[in-house]
C-alpha cells in the first residue's frame, strides 16, 4: 500500500495493527484503537471500512483524496455539487477518510466558480426597523 510509506498517514496505525495485531502499552488507547479496528478489513494490503448496508469503502490517503474530491467535484461525473451531495457521491463511488465531510465542505466554499456564480441570497443584512408611534392617533 501506497500510503504506509508516509509516517503521518492515518492509515498507518490501522493497518499494524491489523496485521501483527500489536497492542499499546496504555490499555485505554488499546481498547479505542481496538474498537475503531473492527470498522475496518485489510485486503491484499489495502485497508477498507465496513460500511452498513454498502460494499467495502476503500480507504484513501490525502493525496488520493484531493484528487478524488477534484474528480467528482468538477471532472466528468460532477457538476459542482453542494457539500453533503459531494461527499455522499464520494462514499457511493466507493471511497473513505476520515475528514470526508470537512475536506467537502472546503473544497465547495474555495471554488471560484461556485462563489462567483452561485444563487444571489437577496435577503436584507439587517431586519427593518418601523417607527415606534405612542398613540395611533396622536397628531
Amino acid at each position: 500500500m501506497e500510503g504506509l510509506s508516509f509516517p503521518n498517514d492515518w492509515r498507518t496505525t490501522l493497518v499494524e495493527f491489523l496485521r501483527l495485531g500489536a497492542t499499546l502499552s496504555n490499555s485505554e488507547e488499546a481498547r479505542i484503537l481496538r474498537r475503531r479496528v473492527s470498522r475496518f478489513t485489510l485486503i491484499e494490503d489495502q485497508l477498507y471500512k465496513k460500511a452498513f448496508s454498502r460494499p467495502l469503502l476503500k480507504c484513501v490517503g490525502s493525496d488520493d483524496a484531493d484528487y478524488i474530491l477534484r474528480e467528482v467535484y468538477q471532472g466528468s461525473c460532477g457538476g459542482h455539487p453542494r457539500g453533503c451531495s459531494l461527499a455522499r457521491k464520494i462514499l457511493l463511488a466507493g471511497y473513505f477518510w476520515p475528514t470526508l465531510q470537512e475536506d467537502a465542505a472546503w473544497t465547495v466554499a474555495t471554488c471560484l466558480s461556485c462563489q462567483k456564480y452561485h444563487n444571489l441570497s437577496h435577503r436584507l443584512i439587517e431586519e427593518i426597523k418601523m417607527p415606534t408611534v405612542s398613540c395611533s392617533f396622536d397628531q
